[in-house]
């Protein structure tokens, strides 16, 4: 339901005749790309026990990040070439497609009953907050949320105020930019379990946080759309060695209501 949602509204996105039609259609499409996520991190702490957990959330933010790297790559020349509306109209063939192959691959019987939590909104939300850890938690991922991804609106308007006129459309190297914080963030997925070893998970947290601060410093003052991007590229690694971590803690809040704990913790 949620993947299928993700393409209708993509699609009625490109087809939005005024802007505020538009801003409904990215509404819509926010409600229902936002499930995904929580939905697989939940299957995954069903299936898999803390030792392996944090790995396999690994492998997952490798495909996850794969696709936004993909997307503000491709949007930027899309842009450039086709239009605006053409990004959006990928997007939906693209989700199209994945709704084929989810509907597919989706279990039958027993096993997707199984799965779903038992209670009503307020007891599975009452069981999240019994464990103390759930409003550090809860709160740490809030405040990590707004600063990481609090300057990429920003992004087009800083590298306008330092692009050369040799440097091409801003558009695209908006795009390149931001893909850089997603091939940090592969750098890591690929590597989760080695940095595990090398760092555990408290000092993984404070170097990401400290990572990610001093990337956002550096561009401040960058004086090209490269640092720029080499700045990005040191804040998706930082970024995903913090929240990979914060992720699988997530997952085991509240294992009787674990859709909802992670749910929780994407909102």
């Amino acid at each position: 339901v949620c993947v299928a949602g993700l393409a209708v509204t993509l699609l009625l996105g490109a087809l939005a005749a005024s802007f505020a039609l538009l801003v409904a259609t990215r509404v819509a499409a926010g409600v229902f790309a936002g499930g995904l996520i929580p939905l697989v991190l939940a299957g995954i702490g069903d299936r898999f026990d803390m030792r392996d957990r944090q790995v396999m959330i690994g492998r997952m933010l490798f495909a996850i990040i794969s696709g936004q790297m993909l997307g503000s790559i491709v949007s930027g020349f899309a842009n450039d070439a086709f239009g605006w509306h053409s990004a959006l109209a990928i997007g939906a063939a693209i989700g199209a497609l994945a709704t084929a192959v989810a509907w597919a691959a989706m279990p039958r019987g027993t096993a997707t009953a199984a799965s779903r939590d038992e209670g009503s909104f307020a007891d599975l939300y009452a069981r999240v907050f019994v464990n103390p850890k759930a409003p550090w938690l809860i709160g740490g991922v809030a405040v990590e949320g707004a600063f990481f991804y609090g300057l990429f609106p920003h992004m087009g308007e800083l590298l306008l105020a330092t692009a050369s006129p040799g440097d091409g459309s801003i558009a695209r190297i908006t795009g390149v930019v931001l893909g850089a914080f997603g091939v940090g963030g592969l750098l890591y997925a690929a590597g989760v379990r080695a940095f595990l070893r090398a760092f555990g998970v408290r000092r993984m947290c404070l170097i990401g946080a400290g990572g990610g601060a001093a990337a956002y410093v550096v561009l401040a003052f960058v004086p090209s759309w490269w640092a720029a991007a080499l700045a990005m590229f040191v804040a998706g690694i930082s970024f995903y060695m913090l929240h990979n971590s914060m992720q699988t803690e997530a997952t085991e809040l509240a294992p009787s209501a674990r859709g909802s704990a992670v749910a929780l913790f994407a909102c």
